[in-house]
């Protein structure tokens, strides 16, 4: 992200930022290159603080539900692994009919199995295979 697709808000707060850190006075359009080099480095630096930020202000209980969820989502994919290895069948409506699943999660779990190898992309034929297990 360039400094010039950034909104209008977030550009001042970070040319402020930029500023106080580097020690500018007024920045303008027309800054030598040096100063953009800068300006493009300090920007990856800010965008980085953010995430961190953002990553960091999660709380234990947040982290914990998401720990919860993945720990589910994960059992729920070797449950589907090992029905689609028994029936042979993979495909997003035998799943929704063997757990009893709405769609998206048939979808989602469908992904996953792709993801994981365990069954192939969709064929030209709009078709799926359930892929040989790999020995680890």
């Amino acid at each position: 992200m360039s400094i010039h697709d950034m909104p209008e808000g977030m550009k001042s707060e970070f040319l402020a930022a930029f500023r106080a850190e580097f020690g500018f006075g007024e920045m303008t359009a027309t800054a030598n290159d040096d100063a953009a080099a800068m300006l493009k480095a300090a920007a990856w630096a800010w965008q980085a603080s953010r995430e961190a930020v953002q990553v960091s202000d999660i709380s234990l209980e947040v982290a914990a539900l998401m720990q919860r969820i993945d720990d589910e989502e994960r059992g729920q994919a070797l449950l589907a692994e090992a029905f689609v290895r028994e029936s042979g069948r993979a495909s997003i409506s035998a799943l929704q009919r063997h757990f009893k699943i709405a769609y998206g999660s048939a979808c989602r779990l469908m992904d996953r199995l792709v993801a994981d190898g365990v069954v192939s992309a969709i064929d030209s034929e709009g078709r799926r295979q359930v892929l040989p297990k790999v020995a680890p």
